[in-house]
């Protein structure tokens, strides 16, 4: 699996200035005429996909707006649609929402119960129910009596997460930032009610009773089973219709398993859809030692018929994290979120265990071979998350459920160029909403974990089989349709839309200034720049802005260097002398001195054989053969032995000829 960074998902037509600070699935959608909420219909296949995603704003009214589910990851979608959900105020912003039903009522009536946490740690419960007008709920219908009512159901919990609970699709798992705080939300439509259950456990699952899959229990009499976790205790599981004072609930707690390598330990419960005839698959996350191991339950607790002591086994999904994962912010939690993915159309590769914490994602996929063959995860993946989308080190702000886009990815490439997978829609309060791609390290002209071929009717990319999944791999943004095999000069792939440089880039990887990788004429690309000229220390090379050679401080492309772009020295930093296009040492030749105003090195004068500050007569510091030093800084010819001096025209002769074999030949050097 290949994970791709996080992106901002747009959200057109929102309150502007106004942030998002609860989101979650929903089959709601919106009636144009009133505003108000329509509650779906009896779905023929209850496991379907919630199509819309709810997004609740900040403020007592917790303004509330629908988006396609399919415009998850969809750049250009249209704005959202507000809904008159919630009738009165709440005391706080709402944190946290979860939505159960629709169930079918007496009469024809459809209900569908929601969820919410506010700040100050309240739960409310509401209903929205109407008349179908068919028997069997078959068809939708406006909820009746305006927006719902809110019911105080716990007050206190701190409350900080509500995860519905997809086994059994009427319970919803209230998780809390306090110790033991947990709570069961149990949906009792015939009442119009919510069933609040406190729990004095940290992390909980529910597992389906008879009416779920295969009745999975040990004992379908009893109803569901709360598998459940505590930073003190084992993991328990124990029915969900027995109280907490009963003794036998005592008798189960810490009872569930027999053998935990990695005890003393921090769990995390987590239920994954499953494959080769096994529904569910019961896994126990454990990051001890910044590891990243499943606890695995096989076929949990149908082989045996018991709620004790079953045995487990361990596999190690990565042997090192690569950070640690931070401030928890529920109470027993290990620093991280983990949850369950449903990947569709793959029956080898059903689902994908999902790490969310402060600085990484995680993927580990579920690989389920068939024939009552046991499950097996693949080694796991990370990603360590740009300082953008990095939560904050307090431990506030967490993330929350991940909500997948139904019916696949959305159209485009996957991560890095993988074969999309999955696109899923993140939220924190610290990112807000953002989207993020899983893709499969396969070639183009495939989909899904496996590697399975497209219908020969896509050209080159498909989100599944078939040729009505076919997807443009990259296209305009004012034409869709029109697959590209690449995208345009002057444009960039924005996950498969191809969209314009800025205006001073002739090929780029994003719209900013700084994402040029080719300029337009007369320009030259300086760090991701396009400018009009190099900065000091570089010279232009192919429109491109290349540093200059070690020691120059100003150098131009050598004549006939060829595409190399050889350089050449006109200027030298400090400590360095120009000598043949070259930066040297400060140390000129004989002959020469370091000139001021040019920081080269120049010849002396003739007559000297050394010279400083100048090219002077009279700036000599040592001087040829047959000559000497005089005090004024000259070189004079030398007397010979007796005290015998040429006369002035003698030496003027000595120095003419002088000059004239140094200029010859560099003679006397």
């Amino acid at each position: 699996m290949v994970l791709g960074q996080p992106e901002a998902e747009p959200l057109p037509g929102l309150d502007p200035g106004v942030p998002v600070t609860a989101l979650t699935a929903t089959r709601l959608t919106v009636d144009p005429g009133s505003g108000r909420p329509v509650v779906p219909a009896v779905h023929d296949d209850p496991g379907a996909e919630p199509g819309m995603v709810l997004l609740l704003q900040a403020g007592p009214r917790a303004r509330a707006w629908l988006m396609p589910n399919g415009a998850i990851g969809q750049p250009g979608k249209g704005p959202l649609q507000p809904v008159a959900l919630l009738s009165g105020p709440l005391p706080a912003d709402a944190v946290a929402v979860a939505e159960v039903g629709p169930f079918l009522a007496d009469g024809g009536q459809l209900l569908l119960g929601l969820v919410l946490c506010d700040r100050q740690g309240a739960v409310h419960g509401a209903w929205l129910g109407c008349a179908s007008g068919r028997a069997d709920g078959s068809a939708a219908c406006v909820a009746a009596g305006g927006p719902a009512v809110l019911t105080p159901l716990l007050q206190g919990t701190g409350c900080v997460e509500l995860r519905v609970q997809a086994t059994t699709g009427r319970h919803v798992v209230m998780l809390s930032a306090r110790a033991q705080g947990a709570a069961l939300l149990e949906a009792d439509p015939a009442g119009r009610r919510w069933l609040a259950t406190p729990v004095p456990m940290d992390g909980m699952v529910v597992l389906p009773g008879p009416g779920g899959p295969a009745g999975r229990v040990a004992d379908p009499a009893v109803g569901d089973w709360l598998v459940t976790t505590h930073v003190e205790l084992l993991p328990s599981a124990v029915p969900t219709r027995l109280p907490v004072w009963d003794s036998r609930w005592s008798a189960l707690v810490g009872n569930f398993l027999y053998n935990i390598d990695t005890w003393p330990d921090v769990l995390t419960p987590v239920v994954l859809p499953a494959g080769g005839g096994f529904p569910l698959e019961l896994v126990l996350v454990s990051t001890k030692g910044n590891g990243w191991r499943a606890i695995r339950v096989p076929g949990e607790m149908q082989p045996t018929g018991s709620a004790a002591h079953l045995l487990t086994s361990m596999q190690v999904l990565l042997e090192s994290l690569p950070g640690p994962l931070g401030p928890g912010g529920l109470a027993g939690s290990p620093g991280a979120r983990f949850q369950g993915l449903r990947i569709p159309g793959s029956a080898t590769y059903p689902s994908a265990l999902l790490l969310q914490a402060h600085t990484m994602l995680g993927v580990a996929l579920l690989r389920c071979p068939g024939d009552r063959v046991l499950c097996s995860f693949l080694p796991a993946v990370v990603l360590e998350l740009a300082p953008g989308f990095r939560l904050p080190a307090d431990g506030m702000g967490l993330w929350q459920p991940v909500i997948a886009r139904a019916g696949g990815p959305a159209p485009g490439p996957g991560p890095a160029g993988a074969v999309p997978v999955l696109s899923l829609l993140a939220f924190s309060e610290a990112t807000g909403p953002v989207h993020v791609r899983l893709g499969a390290d396969c070639p183009a002209g495939t989909f899904g974990p496996a590697c399975e071929a497209c219908h020969p009717a896509c050209e080159l990319a498909c989100t599944g089989p078939g040729p009505g999944a076919c997807v443009c791999a990259f296209w305009l943004p004012e034409d869709p349709a029109g697959c590209l095999a690449a995208c345009p000069a002057g444009t960039y792939s924005d996950w498969g839309a191809c969209r314009g440089c800025h205006a001073s880039c002739a090929e780029c990887t994003g719209p900013e200034a700084g994402a040029c990788a080719a300029c337009a004429p007369g320009l030259v690309l300086e760090d991701g720049r396009c400018v009009a000229a190099c900065g000091a220390g570089e010279y232009a090379c192919a429109s491109a802005c290349l540093p200059c050679p070690g020691g120059c401080a100003r150098c131009e492309q050598a004549s006939g260097s060829g595409p190399g772009c050889e350089a050449v020295c006109t200027g030298c930093e400090p400590g360095s002398v120009l000598v043949g296009g070259e930066c040297v040492a400060e140390a000129c030749p004989v002959g020469e001195f370091l000139s001021p105003e040019s920081g080269a090195c120049a010849r002396c004068h003739c007559t000297c054989r050394g010279c400083a500050g100048g090219a002077g007569l009279d700036r000599c510091t040592s001087c040829p053969r047959g000559f000497r030093l005089s005090e004024e800084g000259r070189c004079r010819v030398s007397c010979l032995p007796g005290g015998l001096c040429p006369g002035r025209l003698a030496e003027a002769l000595l120095v003419h000829l002088l000059c004239w074999a140094r200029a010859k030949g560099g003679a006397g050097h």
